[in-house]
């Protein structure tokens, strides 16, 4: 199918039009609808992106003739089996679902009856795509070879910030871990602490979804390796670093590039970008819909949702008791396993 071909429908708030419109302007396919989970606000946004107009999401997902549904806000989506039904049927018509945020966003959803079930042949968990990925980025797709080069990371640093409309702390949070659980497997304990100003105290976020404002959080591993995980949706450009550490010195990790430095300081291999780099997250959104939209780029396969799902869930238990908190601990507590 030429790339000109691709149909596709968004699902957004009002305040991502903008964004939404500059994505979709970059991408070779045809947006033909569009709605919002805000009451009363389809058929604006719809016409301000020039489509047609859907208020409800799993219509959406049921459309004939739609290659993809991007879902930039994933809010109210997941709480309900009637959405990962949906989800699992898009997935068998070889409709592609590609979410910005957390889907689903608690993890009380993969619990039997819910997202880890099969329907229509499919786990609606396996057909659902996040974007963009750190690990499936334009800078660590380019850099496989330095990084495979570099070897098994003793620590990592990983950040990521930007506007709430854009994408949310929550977003980031699972976006880090994913990465984390590629390159480290699941941590024994992790503690988390949660900016909070406006909250009583204690009252912490019990969904991911619902994670607010600045998180900060430290992993340890039964091996000793360790990660530390910062994040937040407070403004300012959307921008993130991955820093990695061995005996054979740090590895970091931006979207302008990745530098290799020895242990005595010197820099020992350089990968730059394709093209003149573009901090923000119109680019790195469209860079990551493209490779996911391209039949001619193979499929990376599913994200390990119940993994990173439950060090979330951990890392939001920890934030609340104060305490470092086990995977195990959310494992034992609502059944959910790999």
């Amino acid at each position: 199918m030429p790339p000109d071909s691709l149909k596709i429908a968004l699902w957004l708030e009002p305040a991502q039009v903008p964004l939404a419109r500059r994505v979709a302007g970059s991408l070779s396919a045809s947006l033909v609808s569009a709605g919002s989970p805000v009451r009363g606000q389809t058929t604006a946004v719809a016409h301000d992106l020039g489509a047609s107009a859907e208020d409800d999401l799993r219509v959406m997902l049921n459309m004939q003739g739609i290659d993809a549904v991007i879902l930039f806000s994933t809010q109210g989506l997941g709480a309900d089996a009637a959405d990962a039904r949906a989800v699992a049927a898009a997935g068998a018509r070889n409709t592609k679902v590609i979410t910005l945020g957390p889907t689903p966003a608690d993890v009380l959803s993969l619990r039997p009856g819910g997202w880890l079930d099969r329907n229509n042949g499919l786990c609606p968990s396996e057909v659902i795509r996040p974007a963009p990925m750190l690990r499936r980025s334009e800078p660590f797709v380019r850099s496989r070879e330095i990084i495979e080069a570099f070897g098994r990371p003793a620590s990592a640093w990983v950040r990521l910030t930007s506007a709430r409309h854009e994408q949310t702390s929550g977003a980031h949070l699972l976006n880090a871990l994913d990465l984390l659980q590629d390159l480290f497997a699941e941590p024994a304990w992790v503690s988390a602490a949660i900016a909070n100003t406006q909250r009583p105290p204690g009252r912490e976020p019990e969904t991911i979804g619902g994670v607010p404002g600045d998180v900060h959080a430290l992993l340890r591993y039964a091996d000793g390796r360790c990660a530390s995980v910062c994040v937040g949706d407070g403004g300012g450009d959307w921008a993130w670093e991955v820093a990695l550490s061995s005996p054979q010195g740090r590895l970091v990790l931006r979207h302008d590039g990745v530098v290799w430095h020895a242990p005595d300081g010197s820099e020992r291999d350089r990968v730059q970008p394709a093209a003149e780099p573009s901090p923000g997250a119109p680019r790195a959104i469209a860079w990551a819909l493209a490779r996911l939209l391209d039949p001619a780029t193979p499929d990376d396969g599913p994200t390990p949702i119940a993994d990173i799902m439950t060090v979330a869930q951990a890392l939001l238990l920890s934030a609340s008791t104060g305490q470092p908190e086990s995977p195990a601990t959310i494992r034992a507590m609502t059944g959910v396993t790999p």
